[in-house]
């Protein structure tokens, strides 16, 4: 006897520190080299990547996403620009002044 029930559908929603792993992966960098190319620490890198809940400070994400061929919009927020500018690596204004509000002392210009 078979039924027509549908399999169950798991979805998996990538956490900021798995997009920065996945962004890192895509440079065919090891974590210490990555860190020297955007001058932090591997420490960092690692706690970057594994931590979801780890402080994400602005110009450390804006230099991931400068080193990377992802966006800082899919870095900070797994969503890309529904029109992204000619040059492709866009600074949104929808997530310039939310890194801003979360971190005033850094006040990163969009």
């Amino acid at each position: 006897m078979t039924t027509n029930e549908a399999e169950p559908v798991v979805s998996y929603v990538w956490t900021i520190a798995d997009r920065l792993r996945k962004a890192r992966e895509l440079t065919g960098l090891s974590q210490e080299e990555f860190a020297t190319l955007i001058g932090i620490s591997k420490g960092t890198v690692s706690t970057y990547e594994t931590d979801p809940d780890a402080p994400h400070k602005p110009p450390f994400m804006l230099a991931w996403a400068n080193a990377t061929p992802v966006t800082l919009e899919w870095l900070w927020t797994g969503q890309e620009l529904a029109n992204p500018p000619p040059d492709g690596r866009p600074l949104a204004d929808s997530v310039m002044p939310t890194l801003n509000d979360r971190y005033p002392s850094y006040s990163v210009a969009a």
